[in-house]
């Protein structure tokens, strides 16, 4: 799952006192997740990008091509247990 930088920083500059709340670190990890990204899928048959953020605005439809792509016939309903709780 990938996320926006700018939502990251936004969920960790409210802790200023660990070691992942500077820009920087924020930056340079989420590029090594993204950059890594297509070597996971050469290797993980099911392999699937989401972004954190597409998820949190369209679950529904985001769960269904995640099910989708996994190889699934339609969501398992635990999924949905899971989201809305």
């Amino acid at each position: 799952m990938l996320r926006d930088p700018r939502g990251v920083w936004n969920s960790l500059r409210k802790f200023p006192g660990w070691a992942v709340a500077n820009i920087p670190y924020v930056c340079a990890a989420l590029k090594l997740q993204y950059e890594t990204s297509p070597a996971l899928a050469a290797v993980a048959p099911h392999f699937r990008t989401v972004f954190y953020e597409h998820l949190t605005n369209d679950t529904a439809n985001e769960e269904a091509a995640m099910a989708a792509a996994s190889g699934l016939d339609g969501v398992p309903a635990q999924w949905g247990d899971m989201v809305h709780q």
